[in-house]
């Protein structure tokens, strides 16, 4: 994060890093790869800046940037925070956060990826009543039922937005989950979903509650609460400001990894594991 730029590595066969290649992008906030006909390309935005960049991943590692793709008065990128991406009848598409354009827009990623056609845009102005756009850094995208969604956390909003995707890009709102109740939604700041049989589920980090919430994503893309966990449940538990999520399935059994730290004084800089269960209550498994 304080360097400020991608690099490459050659993997030995003992498992040992050699530096390859290495870029420098100023205030980068997260790189990203997709495949676009099969070549392997990394997205890295600057912040600061208001653009992303694909590079191309070469085979002997070293790294290609292509053009730019700058915010303009059309898309919402602007202070570009998150990437995701999916792929829709044989279209590449990708999504970009724009924390201080409170938005999101979508490209189709063509020729190698060298090409970037906008095809849609939002932002929280359009429907302040239900968007949860407002300081959007974390994207996820889940595929249920044969329909594309993609699901957005605004961080100063304490809330998450779903929108399904159709084939050519275009974004519309399905539902929307504000911080209320037991959820533990205040400052959003991660994301990731994991799927069991006919069950997706989502899985929010508030970095402010310090805790995580668990939702099931409908065919319809609508959310329904399923658990919420936070720092104060369990002394153990390194969920202080938590700020990253990842699943992983391991011998037949899902685990989320929450991560927290990078804040300073008062938070746990530790990770917390946690089974996931067919019905997607979490069990704490490591901390």
């Amino acid at each position: 994060l304080n360097d400020f730029g991608p690099s490459s590595f050659e993997v030995a066969a003992d498992g040992s890093f050699t530096q390859v290649d290495f870029l420098s992008f100023t205030s980068l906030r997260q790189v990203h790869a997709v495949f676009v006909d099969g070549q392997p390309i990394l997205l890295a935005n600057q912040f600061v800046g208001n653009f992303f960049a694909p590079i191309i991943a070469l085979a002997n590692g070293f790294l290609n940037a292509d053009a730019a793709k700058v915010d303009d008065g059309t898309t919402e990128f602007g202070g570009p925070s998150a990437f995701a991406s999916a792929t829709i009848g044989g279209k590449t598409i990708i999504f970009v956060a724009g924390a201080t354009d409170d938005g999101i827009s979508s490209f189709e990623l063509v020729g190698n990826g060298v090409d970037i056609i906008n095809l849609d845009n939002v932002e929280d102005a359009d429907n302040l009543a239900q968007f949860q756009l407002q300081g959007v850094n974390s994207l996820a995208t889940a595929n249920v039922a044969g329909t594309t969604y993609l699901i957005a956390g605004g961080f100063d909003d304490d809330g998450i937005s779903v929108f399904s995707v159709a084939a050519n890009g275009l974004m519309i709102n399905v539902d929307n989950a504000t911080d209320v109740g037991l959820r533990e939604l205040n400052g959003v700041a991660a994301l990731t979903t994991a799927v069991f049989g006919n069950k997706t589920f989502l899985f929010a980090a508030g970095q402010i509650d310090d805790g995580v919430s668990v939702f099931e994503i409908a065919a319809d893309g609508t959310l329904t609460d399923i658990d919420f966990i936070q720092d104060s449940d369990n002394a153990a538990f390194n969920l202080d400001g938590v700020n990253s999520l990842t699943t992983a399935k391991i011998a037949g059994t899902t685990y989320l990894f929450a991560g927290a730290g990078h804040l300073g004084a008062g938070v746990d800089d530790g990770v917390s594991v946690f089974a996931v269960a067919a019905d997607g209550t979490l069990i704490n498994f490591a901390n």
